[in-house]
């Protein structure tokens, strides 16, 4: 699977020409860290854009997915949110909360 070869190459040491040891790079590590469990969930297309609403409250951020209204979900910080409404798009679009409404919208002529 290609989220193995992913894990695989980035923690694999890269050397210097030196020989010194050097870590993967910030993005490497990223780029892991945000394919992976798309990978491992089926979503493929990872240029997908997702609009979602968001506000702050006094203790912390609030915000939804803008296709499913009637989920909520929070965060300690802003980007503490971001992760969040990512798990729940993930939840969301792959079957995982059953059903689950959805936003559409008519065209009337």
């Amino acid at each position: 699977m290609m989220f193995t070869f992913i894990r695989r190459r980035f923690q694999q040491p890269r050397h210097r020409h030196d020989g010194a040891w050097k870590p993967p790079s910030r993005e490497a590590v990223i780029l892991a860290t945000i394919i992976g469990p798309l990978l491992q969930r089926g979503v493929y297309n990872l240029m997908q854009t997702v609009k979602y609403v968001y506000w702050q409250e006094e203790d912390g951020w609030l915000g939804y997915v803008e296709e499913y209204p009637d989920y909520w979900t929070q965060g300690g910080s802003f980007d503490d949110l971001i992760e969040h409404l990512t798990d729940l798009y993930l939840d969301l679009t792959t079957g995982t909360i059953p059903g689950m409404r959805k936003l559409g919208e008519l065209v009337i002529s």
